[in-house]
């Protein structure tokens, strides 16, 4: 669960459930009381669900979840004092709560969400990558991916540091950019996606990185 922690900790302190409390113990609590059920990643293979989207509703539900026990808790308070509530006259919530109503995941939250989440992908494939190049030594290729792709350096400025030209350069970095595009093709597809849509999806994270500079 590590690349869906801090972008739901994101969704979190940018949605109306913030006051709640600290985004960490938010997210927190909710992988524990979901990942305590054994059938819970079941279900989510079943939904037909990308992962992420899967998550962002358990979220919100066990977000309800706490809001809901708040307030038995204060209703449990102000009995305990003596003052009246509907529940003492037996009015019935459960029909006309708002919070029984699903709710879509808030926008700009949803927005932020889903920008975090593509930084946790593309690291996490460019960690992987790395891994592999420095094992096969081929440290001297992944410095000149890093420093051009992510560092935002031009191929004139790389050759003192990398020996090599930019022609050369260009190469290895076309090389690298593919492997990168696999591993992020292969975690696509583990967060759900029907492999027909799989492009689509990588061509959306691309945009979202488009919209960040520079890269993690």
């Amino acid at each position: 669960m590590g690349r869906y922690f801090e972008p739901l900790r994101v969704y979190v302190k940018g949605s109306s459930y913030r006051h709640l409390g600290e985004s960490a113990e938010l997210v927190s609590a909710f992988f524990v009381s979901r990942f305590a059920r054994d059938d819970y990643l079941d279900a989510w293979r079943s939904s037909g669900m990308p992962l992420r989207r899967w998550l962002i509703n358990g979220l919100i539900l066990s977000m309800r979840e706490e809001v809901r026990r708040r307030g038995r808790a204060a209703t449990r308070g102000l009995i305990g004092s003596g003052q009246a509530t509907d529940a003492d006259s037996g009015a019935d919530h459960q029909a006309t709560d708002p919070l029984d109503r699903l709710e879509a995941p808030e926008p700009d939250a949803a927005a932020a969400f889903e920008r975090a989440w593509a930084v946790a992908i593309l690291r996490e494939a460019c960690e992987e990558v790395e891994t592999i190049c420095h094992a096969d030594g081929e440290s001297d290729r992944w410095l000149v991916f890093r420093r051009h792709v992510l560092d935002g350096q031009p191929y004139a400025l790389l050759v003192d540091e990398t020996g090599f030209d930019p022609a050369r350069a260009a190469a290895i970095v076309r090389t690298i950019s593919n492997r990168v595009r696999a591993a992020l093709r292969r975690l696509v597809e583990r967060d759900g996606f029907h492999r027909d849509d799989v492009d689509d999806e990588l061509d959306r994270v691309s945009a979202l990185m488009a919209e960040r500079s520079p890269w993690p």
